[in-house]
Order: C-alpha cells, then sequence, then structure tokens
C-alpha cells in the first residue's frame, strides 16, 4: 500500500521469458523512472511468465497502488502475450498495454491494436533502449494526468450529486419551515391556556397525526394529561406509558424530540398500519406557576411517577409512517425543533406578559397588594358590606422606628426590613382578609366580615408577631403603631372615611408612645385627603 499521501505509488511490469532482454531493460528503464516529478514514484518489475505476471498484478491492486504499463512478450511457455495483457486489463483496466514482438507477429500486432486489444507494440530486439525508456516515461506521465482527470471528474460528479441532495434537502426544509409557519399561526396570544389549546389542536396536524397527547410533569414527579387530541379514553395514556425508560434518550444534548418505530395499532384508529410516535419536550419553565394550575382532564388517572426529576411539559404523538423513512425522520426532527422554539418563546411571552401583569398589582419588595388595588378591593369590600350587612374592618399599620433603621444601617437594611415584615403579615392573615403595602413604611389589611372586636384580636397577634421578631440582617428589633376602624354606614359613607378614621387611629397609637393599638373614633372624620375622592 502507498505510504506517503503525497507521492502517488506506480509500477511498470515487463513480462518475457528471455531473462537476458529483461537483464537490458532493467537500468535504463529505472534510471528513467527515477526522473520523474517529485508527486510520482514509479517501480519497475520483471517477471518471466504470465502466472507471475497476474499475481504480481493482483498484489498491487491489494495495495491499492496502480499498474501504469504491462509490456509482455508475444510467445511464452505457458499463454500469449495477448491473452495475458486480456487478464490483466480485468485487474487494471486503464493501464496501457504494450506486446513485444519479433517481425513474424507485426501482422497479429497491429490485427490487435485495430481491435483495441492493444494499444501499441515493439519489436524485438530494441535497438535504442535509450529512446525506449523516455517513451516508457512520457507513458507514466501522461497515465498520471489521466487519472488525476478520471479523480477531478470523480470528485466533480460526487459534488453535483451532493449538491442536488443539499438542494433538495433545503427545498424540503423550507416547505417544512413554512408548513410550520402555518399551522402556528395565533399562537403569539399571550394567555397560556389557548397556547396550550393550539398546541394540541394545531400542531398535530403538522406532523399528520390524528392522536395527539399534552403531559406535564407536577412538582412531586407524577405525570397527569392535560390536553388529548383524538383518544376517546384519557385513562390509559397510549401515548405514555413507556415514558421512564425514554426519558434519558429524550434530554439528549441537541435532541429536538425522540421518534420511535410503533406496530400497526387498530385499538388507536391507526388502521393496522405502522406508526412512528413521536414525542416534542415543551420548556413550561417560565411560566411553570402558570401551568401547575391548569386542571388535568376529567378522569385521567396519574399513570406515571418520577420523583425528584424536574421535566417539561411533553407533547406525544402518533403519526402514520412513510415509506422514505431517512427523509421523513430529518423533517419531523426539523419540524420539531421549530415547534419547539415557536411554543417556548410564545409561552415565555405569556410568562412575561403574566409576570407583568403580576408586578402592576403587587408591591416586588413585601408581596403585598399596591395601594391602587387595594383601594379597589376596599371599594368592592364596603359595597358587599353595605349590599349583604356584613361587618367589614381594617387595619392601618405603621413600623415606630423604621426611619432610625435606615438612618443607622442604611436604606437597603431597611428594604429587607420591608421585605420581612411583608412575609409577617401575609402568614398571620386568613385566606380572606387582603393586606396592602400603603406607602413607605405603612402597611394596611382589610378584614371583610370581620367586627370591631375582631380586628382588635387580628391587630394584636400582628403587633406582637412583629414586635418580637428578630429580623435578619443586623438582628434588628421593630416596633409597629396599629389604628383600627369598623365600617359603620351611619358614618362612613365612603371608602375615603374609613381609610381616614383608621389613619386617625394609627396616629393616635403613635401619640402614646408607638408599639400600640388604637380604635378609631365614632365620630365623623372632616374629610380633607382628596387621593380616594369618588371611589
Amino acid at each position: 500500500m502507498n505510504t506517503s499521501p503525497s507521492k502517488q505509488k506506480y509500477y511498470v511490469i515487463c513480462v518475457d521469458d528471455d531473462a537476458d532482454f529483461l537483464a537490458s531493460l532493467a537500468d535504463p528503464l529505472r534510471r528513467a523512472l527515477d526522473r520523474l516529478g517529485d508527486d510520482i514514484r514509479c517501480d519497475c518489475e520483471f517477471v518471466d511468465s504470465a502466472t507471475s505476471a497476474l499475481d504480481l498484478c493482483r498484489k498491487i491492486a491489494d495495495q491499492q497502488d496502480e499498474c501504469v504499463l504491462i509490456m509482455t512478450d508475444q510467445r511464452m511457455p505457458d499463454t500469449t502475450g495477448l491473452e495475458l495483457l486480456e487478464q490483466a486489463r480485468e485487474i487494471f483496466p486503464h493501464a496501457s498495454r504494450l506486446l513485444l514482438t519479433g517481425h513474424a507477429g507485426l501482422d497479429s500486432a497491429r490485427l490487435a491494436i485495430n481491435k483495441r486489444l492493444l494499444d501499441r507494440y515493439i519489436t524485438k530486439p530494441i535497438l535504442d533502449l535509450t529512446e525506449f525508456s523516455t517513451s516508457i516515461v512520457g507513458l507514466v506521465n501522461e497515465f498520471h494526468l489521466q487519472r488525476l482527470t478520471r479523480r477531478q471528474q470523480q470528485d466533480l460528479q460526487q459534488q453535483v450529486i451532493l449538491l442536488q441532495q443539499a438542494n433538495d434537502r433545503v427545498t424540503r426544509l423550507k416547505q417544512a419551515a413554512e408548513q410550520v409557519a402555518y399551522f402556528t399561526q395565533g399562537m403569539g396570544t399571550l394567555d397560556l391556556q389557548e397556547i396550550l389549546y393550539l398546541t394540541v389542536s394545531n400542531v398535530p396536524r403538522l406532523f399528520g397525526a390524528a392522536h395527539a397527547l399534552l403531559v406535564e410533569f407536577d412538582d412531586s414527579g407524577k405525570l397527569r394529561l392535560l390536553r388529548r387530541l383524538g383518544h376517546s379514553c384519557s385513562d390509559s395514556l397510549p401515548c405514555t406509558h413507556v415514558l421512564p425508560e425514554l426519558l434519558g434518550e429524550l434530554f439528549e444534548p441537541n435532541r429536538s424530540c425522540l421518534i420511535r418505530q410503533l406496530p400497526g395499532d387498530t385499538s388507536a384508529g391507526l388502521h393496522d398500519q405502522p406508526a412512528l410516535q413521536v414525542i416534542i419536550p415543551i420548556d413550561t419553565s417560565a411560566c411553570r406557576a402558570e401551568s401547575s394550575s391548569i386542571p388535568a382532564v376529567p378522569g385521567a388517572r396519574d399513570s406515571v411517577r418520577t420523583p425528584g426529576l424536574v421535566r417539561p411539559t411533553l407533547l406525544c404523538l402518533c403519526c402514520p409512517r412513510k415509506d422514505n423513512q431517512p427523509q421523513q425522520t430529518e423533517e419531523i426532527e426539523y419540524k420539531a425543533a421549530l415547534v419547539r422554539d415557536i411554543i417556548k418563546t410564545n409561552l415565555t411571552h405569556a410568562a412575561v406578559y403574566a409576570e407583568s401583569q403580576r408586578l402592576s398589582r403587587y408591591d416586588s419588595m413585601t408581596g403585598l397588594l399596591v395601594r391602587r388595588v387595594f383601594e379597589d378591593r376596599l371599594v368592592q369590600a364596603c359595597q358587599e358590606s353595605d349590599r349583604y350587612g356584613r361587618p367589614l374592618s381594617m387595619a392601618m399599620m405603621d413600623l415606630d422606628n423604621f426611619k432610625e433603621v435606615n438612618d443607622t444601617y442604611g436604606h437597603l437594611s431597611g428594604d429587607f426590613v420591608l421585605e420581612e415584615v411583608g412575609q409577617l403579615i401575609r402568614k398571620n392573615l386568613r385566606s380572606c382578609d387582603i393586606a396592602a403595602r400603603y406607602g413607605g413604611d405603612e402597611f394596611t389589611v382589610l378584614l371583610p366580615g370581620t367586627s370591631a372586636h375582631g380586628a382588635q384580636k387580628l391587630a394584636e397577634r400582628l403587633r406582637r408577631k412583629i414586635t418580637q421578631h428578630v429580623f435578619a440582617y443586623e438582628h434588628l428589633k421593630i416596633k409597629v403603631s396599629i389604628g383600627i376602624a369598623t365600617y359603620d354606614t351611619q358614618i362612613d359613607q365612603s371608602a375615603l372615611s374609613l381609610v381616614h378614621r383608621a389613619d386617625e387611629a394609627m396616629y393616635q397609637a403613635k401619640s402614646t408612645g408607638g408599639d400600640s393599638i388604637s380604635r378609631a373614633q365614632t365620630s365623623r372624620p372632616q374629610l380633607q385627603d382628596q387621593h380616594l375622592a369618588g371611589v
């Protein structure tokens, strides 16, 4: 085998049973061949029989080298030269064939050339060995150029084939992308429920699937059915019973989906035709809090448990299998990658929108409602109290030494205090109570269905929890003053009046030294603050 990648190995084979004639050729031929170009190496081999010549041809072919020229005497004991050249052509079809003959065999040599059985002939004896050797070198160079041309033509043909295949592939994938764009129209909604509905109703048609399941893993690793298409029974979750064995393969890097061969299944409505199961992982981490609240399909049982693992939502499709399996697999994977990214982007946008809505309603530091939302809820609560005669109370709270905390430890410490106060308030309220950060270090709590006595008890509990709490930052202690007021239609003719009385009660508590609770006066307040005017 050729050991030098930069130098091509060629052979010239001389066959003659006359040892003296072969010896006369050896030195001139080898000296001439040594003068070949740097990129060509050519050895000359001399054998005395047709059998040895054919064995040598096979050995050269096994080494993946090339035979440039085979020259043989016409008359040999075991065969004729023309017969040897015919057999050698089967091994090296591009090698030149040269016949050595006497004057008596010239007619046969000319006839063989005319029938393309022979390239040329030379009469024996060879009078000018130098000229003969030079002609052999020319044949070697010509063979080398022809070989390079053939290789370039083969490379060019291969490139044409590859380009055509690439063009066909681009055309197929372009059509697939256009199909994805068509079937995912309208999925740019900011509503999570609508995105999931469109995922199950539109995406399966993109893959030619008549059956689809959308399932998710909850925080405990339990699998539940969210949406389905085509299956009349949701109890068995037919596309997901093998998921535990496939999850590791599904989450390999750069994998857009998992494709499995399925046998024909008449129960699935595929008319006993072979099918493909396609499982597409959908990243719902951006809106996990939202998606976990999606109700499961009624009657669907939890068929798979994977405790301790966090996994995305899975879209499971059952598609008919096509004859051209490699192309179908590539198109499915390409479509799945596009669909996965589109759905993830839409879910992310929906989550960002939901978060912006949440931030517009909740204070980012304390997690409590902002003042604007609280005022709306207060108006509604007053109207319900008027309509149904239910008691309604509220508490207004102010941190007594909060300014001292900011001045001593910095505003960052004050932020930590506000955050923990918000947590304490949330932990010590009922689910029906409404808490808000009213402004700065002031908090307010609306207590539906609570009388003055109940409000007093709750205010005391909040005061005790806050004053006894050791805050994580600098191990601070905070005192709080609380004013409470109970809604009274004889006194409060608007939500503004209730807020004003609770606010006055809070300042009354602060005026006595703080860390106390004060009830609102029963006299009608003089309304000066207009921030709730018109509500």
